[in-house]
């Protein structure tokens, strides 16, 4: 199983979440700075892990997709 971490949970980081979701290829942790859009993630998609740690995430993955908005 591949672990991968998305950095961001903003419209990109999302959408890369739910298309890897329900994969059973695919361990996801995703991590950003706002819990509500974590929990969002979460509701849908019970499998997905969530931080709001960016480091917890990238210690634990294989594969790092940044997604976040630097706007």
């Amino acid at each position: 199983m591949i672990k991968i971490a998305i950095i961001g949970a903003g419209n990109m980081g999302s959408a890369i979440a739910k298309s890897l979701g329900d994969s059973e290829e695919y361990e996801l942790i995703v991590s950003n700075r706002s819990q509500s859009k974590l929990d969002i993630l979460r509701e849908e998609y019970e499998k997905i892990n969530i931080t709001s740690n960016n480091n917890e995430a990238i210690k634990k993955a294989d594969v790092v997709i940044l997604a976040e908005n630097h706007g």
